[in-house]
């Protein structure tokens, strides 16, 4: 409700929180349930209307910071200034001292990655776990914040995974929502297209993991039998085709097994090279031969045909192994100066209706490959859930200016783009973001929308 309707939430927030314009008012239970409700109606209006931030009173904000360790998922992140998660860092920061480093440190997760993934049951809870800790890491050192942010994005999807695996292995269950399956497709793609600097190894997993989501896809979706098993079945086999194109284009001789090659991670500032002994090492796991095997005899590949042929593989598949952790890996991401994401609600952009507003839009996006220009785009979304994106030109980017020079990946975007609408009958937010087309009805946001109030008015006419 608060996320839908913050300009509501905001006139009567003084009201709710108690809050007196002359007196100060006794601070209120954290722990009554009344009061809970009421922050968190509040804190997820403010995360749109940041103007209510203003008028939360001082003992709120440590309220705010005790709903952010205690409630992540309902409480959005704020800037509420000495609010931030205390007890949290205050864990992770005695964490990386015992561990001696920020690399030790994230070694030392993914060990006990390791460690849970040989549990048989209950298991999930403690991956849950291990993904808050990588995403505190990234936070606290951003150095390892691409590091991190492939490991915990890559460990959020085998989890989701691994909770899907029980509705394909039961027989009566209720199959997932179409966005959870959406979601699980999003997240490999945004592991495949907004990393850089992934090893062979990081490629093969992530191919791995999504050929796992695709075929997982098939699975529930015949399961369910009320939306159409053609399209995933085509998305699983081409991406069956395209991990067995990767395996063949890395591999010298084809009837030969891979063999093992030099891995360089840097650790803690110093580079410690680890030979592979094993070929299997740098090989797809047995679920992806299998299943790659089973595709390939298939000689009439239909949705229900695959589906027969794949069903025991997927209800069976252990889990993918993590990544070994590697700090190049740079993750592409961006940040709107203009219009400015905070910017006053009074500022409206006033038109014409059906005639056009220009905006200036400029962003600065970071890690941003030469290869990724091209699917740049910036989405508008109009309040009547219209949507409508514009291609930047290629000369629209400009490198950042440093003092060691141009930097090659961090670019600024600098261009216009054009708002028109029918008439309203007052001003509404439209939202403004960057995003990666990787492909037909997949686009991967970088950023957080920018909103800017558009108000298109009716033509006057002559008396």
């Amino acid at each position: 409700i608060g996320q839908k309707h913050p300009h509501l939430v905001m006139a009567v927030a003084v009201h709710l929180l108690y809050v007196h314009p002359f007196f100060e008012t006794p601070e209120r239970d954290v722990e009554d349930p009344t009061y809970l409700c009421v922050l968190i109606l509040v804190f997820n209006a403010a995360e749109h209307l940041m103007p209510i931030i203003s008028l939360l009173p001082t003992a709120t904000h440590r309220h705010y910071a005790y709903l952010r360790d205690s409630m992540p998922k309902l409480v959005p992140q704020l800037p509420i200034e000495g609010a931030s998660s205390s007890c949290t860092k205050h864990r992770i920061d005695d964490a990386v001292k015992k561990a001696g480093s920020s690399a030790g440190y994230l070694k030392m997760i993914l060990s006990h990655i390791d460690e849970i993934v040989t549990m048989p049951d209950g298991r999930v809870e403690l991956l849950k776990t291990a993904q808050s800790n990588l995403q505190r890491l990234g936070d606290i050192d951003s150095g390892l914040y691409g590091t991190s942010n492939f490991l915990e994005t890559f460990l959020s999807a085998q989890i989701q995974i691994e909770q899907m695996q029980r509705c394909a292995r039961a027989h009566r269950s209720r199959v997932p929502l179409k966005e959870s399956l959406a979601a699980l497709v999003t997240k490999c793609l945004k592991l495949q297209h907004t990393f850089s600097g992934l090893s062979y190894w990081d490629i093969l997993q992530v191919k791995q993991l999504r050929l796992r989501a695709s075929a997982l896809h098939l699975v529930l979706v015949v399961k369910d039998r009320s939306q159409s098993a053609l399209g995933p079945c085509q998305m699983l086999l081409q991406t069956a085709g395209d991990i067995s194109e990767y395996i063949k284009a890395n591999t010298k001789d084809e009837e030969q097994p891979l063999l093992p090659i030099p891995t360089i991670v840097a650790i803690g500032g110093e580079e410690e090279k680890s030979i592979k002994s094993s070929a299997n090492n740098v090989q797809p796991d047995s679920f992806t031969r299998q299943l790659l095997s089973k595709l390939d005899a298939i000689t009439d590949p239909k949705p229900g045909r695959v589906f027969r042929e794949i069903l025991p593989l997927v209800q069976n598949a252990p889990p993918l192994a993590l990544p070994p952790a590697n700090e190049k890996i740079r993750r592409c991401m961006a940040s709107i100066i203009e219009p400015c994401p905070l910017q006053s609600q009074d500022n409206v952009i006033k038109v014409t209706a059906g005639l056009i507003a220009a905006v200036p839009f400029v962003a600065e996006i970071d890690n941003l490959q030469e290869s990724q220009k091209a699917d740049m785009r910036i989405k508008i979304k109009y309040p009547d859930q219209h949507m409508h994106t514009v291609v930047p030109k290629m000369t629209d980017f400009k490198p950042i200016m440093t003092e060691q020079g141009e930097h090659e990946t961090n670019v600024r975007l600098r261009t216009t783009i054009l708002l028109s609408h029918s008439v309203w009958t007052e001003a509404s937010l439209v939202e403004i973001q960057l995003c990666l087309a990787v492909r037909p009805g997949s686009e991967l946001e970088l950023c957080k929308p920018a909103k800017v109030l558009f108000a298109p008015k009716p033509v006057r006419r002559g008396i």
